[in-house]
């Protein structure tokens, strides 16, 4: 079973470390986070939990492909298999036109 944690717009974003050792005391298998890019980086959120936990695994809602690079979008997921093992999911998507034009992003699709 999952668990979604740090929902919506947040303006602590190290509630999800908390949230996801309680997940992890409780049993969850897995916990997801949508990203937010003014306060819910993923990679930052992923490597923070995984340091804190032990086992408890962390996925992402969808990640916009076209937000980063794709050599860092991979750089991030083998650094955190690297270092805590396979324990993240990425989940990508293509975005919305509403979020990515004013931001300079294109859209896949």
């Amino acid at each position: 079973m999952s668990a979604y944690i740090l929902p919506g717009r947040v303006t602590d974003a190290g509630a999800a470390i908390a949230q996801a050792a309680e997940a992890e005391r409780l049993g969850f298998r897995r916990v997801w986070i949508s990203e937010r890019y003014n306060m819910k980086e993923c990679g930052v959120l992923f490597g923070s939990i995984c340091a804190r936990t032990t086992r408890i695994e962390v996925g992402s809602g969808a990640m916009t492909a076209s937000a980063r690079p794709p050599i860092v979008t991979a750089a991030l997921g083998a650094t955190l298999h690297s270092a805590h093992g396979p324990r993240c999911v990425l989940g990508l998507g293509k975005g919305a036109v509403e979020f990515n034009r004013p931001h300079g992003m294109r859209l896949f699709g």
